[in-house]
């Protein structure tokens, strides 16, 4: 998994405390959301004039539990898939079709005295186009945040977020800053480096806004066509077992124009159109050396999101 994608999750839950000092603000119970983002040109070894177009697709659901009046604990489920089409593909063609991550994280909260809060996380998982499973498609991620509300306006925090996955180790800092409740007309919300999210609410159960967005995964590459093909393989030629594709890393870093809207209950549906600013995918062995043409740039594009969002109730 990368720190990308780490940061992108915790974004949805470790911002506590932002609307007072004796409340937590937690992760909506279910969210589900796709993003498209239409084909471009890519470069694949012995092909020429392939685009490829990607959409990804993802649902969490999270249970926060009361052990007391100022600790909780939310363990939940989160799935994300990334559907790749060819366009203009050869007979024959072996391509990534799908790859799929699998989370289990589990957020403890504890509202500390003076306005402090601690907010801990942990995620096994895996990630891995399903073509096959064993354990170097296993990964963990966790993180640590302590945050102080200034105000019943202002909470700023800080923290560290690491990832382990396909024989890595990375540790990133992470800085957290919330502006403005649920019920302000201007409303700021960040966590760097993942995201910013600024949100303007003209109206009871309308909301507008500006934001920026990380996003991204790592996934073991198993289907035998692609992972053991030559010079992987013995194809007529002798074998090199450091060019066999073993896992692909992709990144997106995007901003846009958003608008949610409270249809009913607790019940909000969003939709936003944006522009990419970087798109990166990285192709690596089993030792984390590039292969094939390794670390590739993808052009920018625009792109549409949807989904929905069931929050937690106010006053819960």
């Amino acid at each position: 998994m990368s720190l990308l994608r780490l940061l992108r999750l915790l974004a949805l839950g470790l911002v506590i405390a932002a609307a007072a000092p004796a409340r937590a603000q937690f992760p909506d119970l279910v969210e589900l959301h796709a993003l498209y983002l239409p084909g471009v040109p890519v470069a694949v070894p012995g092909q020429s004039g392939l685009r490829a177009q990607i959409a990804s697709y993802e649902v969490a659901i999270n249970v926060p539990v009361v052990l007391s009046p100022k600790t909780f604990l939310v363990p939940g489920l989160a799935y994300r898939a990334d559907a790749v089409s060819y366009l203009d593909a050869p007979d024959g063609f072996a391509d990534l079709r799908a790859f799929h991550a699998v989370e289990l994280p589990l957020l403890f909260v504890q509202l500390l005295p003076h306005d402090w809060t601690l907010a801990l996380r942990v995620a096994p998982g895996l990630a891995s186009d399903f073509r096959a499973f064993d354990s170097a498609a296993l990964r963990l991620s966790g993180a640590a945040l302590v945050l102080h509300a200034f105000s019943d306006d202002v909470t700023l925090g800080a923290g560290v977020v690491a990832t382990y996955g396909f024989g890595s180790f990375m540790v990133l800092p992470a800085v957290a800053l919330t502006v403005g409740d649920d019920d302000a007309p201007v409303a700021l919300e960040m966590m760097l480096p993942a995201f910013a999210r600024l949100a303007l609410r003209p109206l009871p159960g309308l909301e507008l806004g500006l934001r920026a967005d990380t996003s991204g995964s790592s996934y073991a590459v198993r289907d035998p066509r692609i992972a053991k093909r030559w010079p992987c393989s013995d194809d007529g030629a002798p074998a090199d077992p450091s060019s066999c594709f073993d896992n692909l890393a992709y990144s997106v870093v995007d901003a846009s124009a958003y608008v949610s809207v409270n249809v009913w209950g607790t019940l909000w549906l969003d939709a936003s159109v944006g522009h990419t600013l970087y798109r990166r995918f990285e192709s690596k062995n089993a030792d984390g050396e590039p292969v094939l043409d390794g670390a590739q740039d993808l052009p920018n594009t625009w792109g549409v999101r949807v989904g929905f969002a069931v929050k937690l109730p106010r006053g819960s």
